[in-house]
């Protein structure tokens, strides 16, 4: 049996420049889907089409692209090094255009190289020849209907509550006033704070009791709260009305207003309990409910409870600095 003269033959170029060509292939196939939909009046969805499945599709023609260019010689770095051009390229460009910023194209990044990365595998096994193009031609033409039905399906919420707790070395009436107003809130070290997501800066009520007024005030802007539950030395709950957006995306190359920093991501209720535990020890239970529009919601959920893990430890370990603070001592009437 002779062996299929397209797969003996390698390519005349280096390796490298073979899988940045083939990545170049899933790009313009990516583009082009994106562009049919949004010529199609259809606004594209934050969902498991954009982030899986179109990386997957765009995958595929790559595979088949290295598979044609490098013969028997393709082997798995190939696959490897060709999807990442493959998501690195439109990465650069969207951050060019000032479309996207650099912690949001990272927080995507997994996902959507995996995915790619699967599809340049089943592309490097499909046959060479016409098959193999009836197959790239089936899913370039079907490709847009899948983000033109997702953008018209409303994306169900994923609602989440994220407790976290910090044991302080301070009596409830002790703690209470820190729960009421806390300013400010020290800078953290957290890499995705410094780079831009949401994080409160300080708080501050209006007077007190159920009804009160109470804003915290994020480095992405003013979150105004209403208080629902005020039993002093015991339970503080208060209601989210609106949130600002969720990051100030870092890009080098100028200032993004992406779609997603708004609405994508609510607060909604807010709550800390103090439980004593003993005369001069105290356990704070911080919890926060808040959900977010953006697909697969079981990988943006990741993403989102570490962050809102992340801004309940700030805020509870500045309690617990400020607590744990000896009191001045009175200042003298001489």
């Amino acid at each position: 049996m002779q062996p299929d003269p397209d797969l003996v033959k390698a390519s005349k170029w280096p390796a490298r420049v073979d899988r940045i060509v083939s990545a170049l292939y899933g790009d313009i196939f990516a583009a082009t889907v994106g562009m049919v939909a949004y010529y199609a009046n259809t606004l594209v969805a934050y969902g498991f089409g954009l982030f899986a499945v179109l990386p997957f599709l765009s995958g595929i023609p790559i595979g088949m692209a290295l598979r044609r260019k490098r013969g028997e010689m393709l082997g798995p770095a190939d696959l490897f090094m060709a999807s990442l051009w493959a998501i690195a390229i439109p990465a650069v460009l969207l951050m060019l255009m000032e479309s996207e910023g650099m912690i949001c194209i990272l927080m995507a990044f997994p996902i959507g190289y995996v995915t790619t990365l699967l599809g340049a595998l089943l592309g490097g096994s499909l046959p060479i020849g016409p098959r193999g193009s009836r197959v790239s031609v089936s899913l370039l033409a079907l490709s847009p209907l899948l983000l033109v039905y997702e953008a018209h399906q409303s994306i169900e919420p994923s609602l989440n509550a994220v407790t976290t707790t910090i044991i302080v070395n301070a009596p409830p009436e002790r703690i209470w006033p820190y729960l009421v107003n806390l300013d400010p809130i020290q800078s953290t070290d957290n890499y995705l704070f410094k780079a831009g997501v949401a994080h409160p800066l300080s708080t501050h009520t209006n007077g007190g009791g159920v009804g009160a007024a109470r804003f915290c005030e994020l480095s992405t802007g003013e979150m105004p709260e209403r208080i629902s539950v005020w039993q002093p030395g015991q339970l503080l709950v208060f209601d989210m009305l609106s949130t600002p957006a969720c990051m100030k995306e870092l890009n080098p190359f100028g200032p993004v207003h992406s779609g997603h920093l708004f609405h994508y991501f609510e607060w909604h209720e807010g709550r800390f309990q103090l439980i004593p535990l003993g005369s001069m020890k105290t356990e704070i239970v911080g919890t926060s409910t808040f959900d977010h529009h953006l697909g697969p919601s079981w990988y943006w959920s990741l993403w989102t409870i570490y962050i809102v893990h992340r801004v309940h430890s700030s805020v509870l370990e500045e309690i617990k600095r400020k607590a744990e603070t000896p009191l001045s001592p009175e200042p003298s009437h001489l």
